[in-house]
Order: C-alpha cells, then structure tokens, then sequence
C-alpha cells in the first residue's frame, strides 16, 4: 500500500513538472521574443560627423528601425534634422556638415557599397527607388538637389559637388545641380582645393584608377600623373599648391608578394605638373596597401604626409615629410589596430 501510494506521488509530482515547465518555457519564450523586440528597437547611432569650423556634430539614428539624422552642438541635446517615421529600409548615409555647421547634405537610398549600383527596393515598390543628395538648410527647410552620392561643401559652404557614376554635379547650396562633367568611369574620394578653385578625385575605371582635377573657372578637367595602376586618396595641401595620392600596382596572381613593394606615395605639384615619389615601402609586411574604412592620407601644416602602414603586421598611423626627404616615424604603438584616425583642426593641423 505505502508502494502503491508512494507510486501514485511519484506519478502526481511527475505530472506536474510535465506542465509547469511548458508553462514556464511558453513564458519565457514569450520574454524572449518581448526583450529581443526591444534590444533591435534600441537607438544605434552611425555615420557621425562634425563641422570643420564650428562644434556641431551630425549623425544617423537608427530607433525601432527608423531612421533619421540628428544633430547637437558640443554642449546641448540633440535635434532631429530629418522627420521620418516608417520603417521601410531606406538608407540614410553619406552624412555631410557646412564648415559653419549650418547646413546639412546627405543622401537618401541607395548601397553605400555599391554607391554607383542600381538603388536596393527593400519595399519591392513598383515604381521603384532612387538615390538623391539632400539638403537640410539652416532655416529647417529640406530639399533634393539631385541623383547622386558623396556630397562635398566647398570651403565656404556656398557649394554643393556630388557625383552619380562619372558626373560631376555643382550647385549653390538650395539649388538644383546641374551636371559641369561626365566621363567614363565613378567619381569617388572628392575634396576641394582649399581656396574652392578646383576638385580633386578619384576616377575608377575597373581595370585602373586615375587622378583628376576639375578646375571650377574654367570648367576644365586635367588628369594628375596618369598610369597604368591604381591611384586613390588623393588630398590637396595646406596651400592647395600640390596633391598627394597613393599609387599601386597589384601584383600578378603568380607574383610573391613577399618579394616586391607595390605601392608607392607620390606628390604631384599643380605649378610645374611634375610628381615625384614621397616613399616606397620595403618588400615584405606592409608591401601591399591597405586602409582603414573612411580613412586616407592627411596633410599636416607641417608639410608631412599621413598615412596609414602595416609594416610591422599592424595598422598603424606613420608620417613622413612630404619632400620626400626622411624615413617615416609611426606615431601610434605597435601590436594595437587603427581603426580611424583625423587631424587636429584646433592645434594646426599638428596632431592626430
């Protein structure tokens, strides 16, 4: 009888531990599908930005899968520029602040890695999407200046460039661009020349990249240089007198990498339309180039270059005088990454 009884417990104990846990596991996935909710709702903050001559700062927020930029002083909370309300998947990237940080450019839809690409339709809407620059100006007032990506102030903040594929697009800012240029080819890493006469670029055609300039006066374009490999970052000095840009030259598949050094920095000077080489790297680590995401060369007002350099089998940050002159001194430690890197606008240029 006492087995009998103490069967009938085990059975009745058994039982319950058999819908309790259910329960238990109902409600706890149930929590677990409530906590996940709320942890990809959360606000994640991208693309951020300042002003080259003010304390004003720009970024993406992406909150319950809505996106929209902000924007905040250094000291004071942060105000919506944007105002969109539907989770519909469209990008917001491309981030852009005036020199004053009174206006802001970016650009709406579209792949930042395939920028030039037929624009993703996340809605599978049947008109299809686009890609436009935008503009939010200082009196809140937003506008589309036109198809395209990588917007670019000039010094003085009166003018927009941007590029679609091989265009070069200008306009004062609140105005529709017109298009100044077309090539074959993208136009990718543009930068005005410090007094806003001319634009540097990159032109990627595929098999080989070239440098340009386009002069805004005369509306002319000229090529810095040009080669058979593959030439990026170009930026302009101080005194907009001369650009530097790297140059490389991919190896053949059967090549040893090891053996050779295939790339080079170079410095082409705008009066004499001559370059020379700033500094080729020694074969082995650190041969073939490599860059930080958004990163590139800088130019300090101390006449050297910035680069960044795994010669030691780390990303680190290097200069070297842009004379050509000198080896190059790292200026970040060795076994730590770089991941960005920017020059000090407030102490001349002089520190990173």
């Amino acid at each position: 009888m006492m087995i009998r009884s103490a069967f009938a417990a085990a059975l009745l104990a058994g039982g319950l531990y058999s819908v309790f846990p259910a329960s238990a596991a109902r409600l706890d996935e149930a929590g677990a599908r409530h906590q996940i909710t709320a942890l990809l709702g959360m606000p994640f903050a991208t693309n951020l930005v300042g002003a080259s001559n003010a304390t004003r700062f720009a970024w993406v927020e992406k909150r319950n899968g809505v996106r929209n930029i902000l924007a905040a002083d250094a000291i004071g909370t942060p105000k919506a520029l944007t105002h969109f309300t539907q989770d519909d998947g469209t990008n917001l990237w491309g981030v852009a602040l005036s020199p004053n940080g009174k206006t802001l450019a970016y650009v709406e839809g579209g792949d930042p890695e395939f920028p030039d690409a037929s624009p993703p339709n996340p809605n599978l809407s049947e008109t299809g999407t686009r890609q436009s620059v935008n503009v939010v100006l200082e009196s809140g007032k937003q506008m589309r200046m036109g198809e395209g990506w990588n917007p670019t102030f000039s010094p003085d903040g009166a003018t927009l460039a941007f590029s679609h594929k091989g265009s070069l697009f200008l306009a004062p800012v609140g105005k529709v661009a017109k298009e100044v240029m077309s090539v074959p080819g993208s136009l990718t890493s543009m930068q005005w020349a410090p007094d806003g006469s001319a634009l540097v670029f990159t032109l990627d055609r595929g098999s080989h990249t070239l440098i340009g300039l386009w002069h805004v006066k005369t509306a002319t374009m000229t090529f810095l240089a040009p080669a058979l490999g593959q030439d990026s970052l170009p930026t302009f000095s101080p005194d907009g007198r001369s650009v530097a840009f790297v140059r490389e030259h991919r190896p053949l598949t059967d090549k040893k990498t090891e053996k050779g050094s295939f790339w080079s920095l170079h410095v082409y000077d705008l009066a004499s339309n001559t370059d020379h080489v700033v500094w080729t790297p020694p074969a082995g680590t650190g041969a073939r180039f490599s860059v930080p995401e958004g990163s590139g060369l800088l130019w300090s007002d101390n006449a050297h270059l910035l680069f960044p350099w795994e010669g030691s089998g780390w990303m680190r940050v290097c200069a070297v005088a842009a004379s050509g002159t000198g080896i190059p001194s790292c200026l970040t430690p060795d076994k730590a990454e770089v991941s960005s890197y920017r020059l000090s606008q407030s102490l001349n240029q002089k520190a990173v």
